[in-house]
């Protein structure tokens, strides 16, 4: 019996075995007489131990694979061409010096040629095995084809070795060069280029609604900001305050810096956790130095450990954790606009009171 296999995973081998009527099998019973059977895609080792089992009058008939059949195939996959040209220089390479050993017993034929060129195929094998009659398989129609030929006609390596394995196969065809109709390519791909061009169109629309849906949202997010921290700005305890109705009056940084500023302070007054007549009575020194209590705060307080109000210890938070003080953050700006939210305690009073209470904050 002889067999026919391939140490090439490639959809192109698969067809051969739909086509040809020769049965798949896992493992070839050598002992079994009669036709020849297609095995499914082998391991090299798996070729030579098959060689060596092989009774002299039987031969195994493997299909190479071309370069750029090869290389069209990894990019259908989505794979690297380098990683691929790597691989089947590494596979066809390790392949030849096997069948330079094995000249009689391992015979090589043209996998793309034997679906291309049926009659041929059949004559060569005839009369070791019957191939069932197949018409003609397509198997240059693709942009992906055109893009690996490119990247072959770069590669002196590539053309060498391809050359070599040509020369070591069974001719089945007057020429072995791979001739491509770039026509035919073009328009057996243009239905799913123009699909291409509309699904590309559909999602561009769908992103620009998006950002304009966002660019609404950021608008009228900002807008509902601004309110409340007006509303802030005129209640009572604002009213109230003599140093927080100097607020923008003597915060004297501008630009940048100053808008800042007045968003951290905002953040803080309309807190309950920032206490701006707490603040000023027990920190006197603050009244003095004629500054608005938050900025204060924001300049120097939290650094000199001063604390911003009775619900909220600075010193304790930053010695709790860590990563807020290595980022140099502001404890009660981290605490408000995150701290809160991922459930983290504002003071050593607030912590959980219990061991399984103190796990699940954890």
């Amino acid at each position: 019996m002889n067999l026919l296999l391939t140490v090439y995973d490639i959809p192109a081998w698969k067809t051969l075995g739909d086509v040809s009527g020769l049965p798949l099998i896992t493992d070839a019973p050598l002992a079994t007489k009669g036709e020849a059977l297609l095995q499914p895609v082998q391991a090299l080792s798996a070729v030579s131990a098959l060689l060596l089992q092989l009774p002299a009058a039987q031969s195994l008939w493997l299909a190479v694979v071309q370069v750029e059949y090869f290389l069209a195939n990894a990019i259908e996959n989505g794979n690297a061409l380098d990683d691929a040209a790597a691989q089947w220089q590494q596979e066809t390479n390790a392949l030849l010096k096997l069948q330079a050993q094995k000249r009689r017993k391992l015979k090589l034929f043209n996998l793309h040629q034997a679906l291309a060129q049926p009659g041929a195929f059949r004559d060569s094998l005839s009369p070791v095995m019957t191939i069932g009659d197949y018409p003609p398989q397509p198997v240059g129609n693709s942009l992906a084809l055109l893009a690996a030929c490119q990247y072959v006609a770069q590669q002196p390596d590539l053309q060498a070795l391809n050359t070599r394995l040509q020369a070591s196969s069974l001719p089945l065809c007057d020429s072995e060069a791979l001739v491509l109709n770039v026509e035919r390519i073009l328009q057996y791909n243009a239905a799913e280029l123009s699909s291409i061009r509309e699904e590309r169109d559909l999602i561009l629309a769908e992103l620009h609604k998006v950002q304009e849906q966002l660019e609404q949202y950021y608008l009228a997010v900002q807008d509902e900001k601004q309110q409340e921290i007006a509303k802030s700005l005129a209640s009572r305890s604002w009213k109230t305050t003599k140093p927080v109705r100097a607020f923008s009056r003597l915060i004297k940084k501008t630009g940048k810096a100053h808008r800042k500023m007045l968003r951290d302070a905002a953040l803080l007054l309309t807190s309950k956790y920032f206490d701006p007549e707490w603040y000023v009575r027990v920190n006197p020194d603050v009244a003095d130095s004629k500054l608005n209590p938050a900025e204060h705060y924001l300049l120097y307080g939290a650094a000199e450990g001063r604390q911003p109000g009775p619900l909220f210890d600075g010193n304790w938070y930053l010695q709790q954790y860590p990563d807020v003080a290595a980022d140099g953050a502001n404890p009660l700006l981290h605490f408000i606009m995150f701290g809160e939210k991922e459930g983290r305690p504002s003071s050593p009073k607030l912590l959980p009171t219990t061991p399984e209470m103190r796990r699940n904050k954890q």
